[in-house]
């Protein structure tokens, strides 16, 4: 461990980079540089268990991440636990991680279970690619409606078809985040 020299400064960073297979990158200042791979979901759930732990946030971690844990090897279930699986744990959340997780699962078993539903959230409706209805939360008045996950996912539906319009949306979010900030509350 080397000591700091009086008139010198060091800051703590956190970075976050998306690395392709076979891609190169350099670490500046590897020497002093902390960095961990994050190459699988049990990886990723357990990285998310821990975070959520640093920042205070630990109350339903021992509750809700061991319920959910199983989705850390939902790829070596059989289809009869996983059937079990999502009877148990039936949500937005599962459904979303099955489509991008478990493509044929969602195929085969969650989407007819969506398609059936009477009244469809717009989660349902990205899960079932249902263009025109995706759209119509893609206007101003809508999209405050939204939350987070949502918003990824309609970015997700609009960017291939209509990059303008998705740029467009995440400037209207970025202005919309600095118009928040900027409100002071005045108390005579």
């Amino acid at each position: 461990v080397q000591s700091r020299q009086e008139n010198s400064f060091c800051s703590i960073t956190r970075n976050v980079d998306v690395i392709e297979k076979d891609q190169v990158i350099t670490i500046p200042n590897f020497v002093s540089a902390e960095f961990q791979v994050v190459d699988s979901l049990s990886k990723v759930f357990d990285l998310q268990k821990e975070l959520r732990n640093c920042v205070g946030e630990d109350y339903e971690n021992e509750v809700g991440y061991k319920c959910w844990s199983f989705l850390k090897n939902w790829n070596t279930l059989t289809y009869e636990e996983k059937h079990k699986k999502y009877d148990e744990f039936a949500s937005h959340q599962l459904n979303v991680f099955l489509y991008f997780h478990d493509r044929e699962y969602f195929e085969n078993f969650v989407r007819p279970f969506i398609s059936n539903k009477i009244e469809k959230t717009f989660i349902d409706y990205f899960l079932l690619n249902d263009s025109s209805k995706i759209e119509e939360f893609s206007n101003v008045e809508n999209i405050s409606h939204l939350n987070a996950l949502e918003i990824v996912l309609l970015l997700i539906h609009i960017t291939p078809k209509d990059n303008n319009l998705a740029k467009a949306i995440v400037e209207y979010l970025g202005k919309k985040k600095k118009k928040k900030k900027k409100k002071v509350l005045c108390v005579d």
